[in-house]
């Protein structure tokens, strides 16, 4: 749209005032160690491939 900014220049200055309570900490793109909900996913797919296989009954 014409005369609307990207996401990360309207963000630009918005806690300028609060600088001094603000910390902004990299992350990666993808970093499975830093997101413990991928250690549930990785489980969970373990889990599922791992039982048996479901079968429909044929009509």
């Amino acid at each position: 749209m014409p005369g609307t900014k990207p996401d990360w220049q309207a963000g630009q200055g918005l806690g300028a005032e609060r600088a001094d309570r603000i910390e902004l900490v990299y992350l990666p793109a993808y970093s499975p160690e830093a997101n413990p909900d991928e250690y549930l996913n990785r489980d969970l797919k373990t889990n599922l491939r791992q039982g048996p296989v479901a079968r429909q009954p044929i009509n």
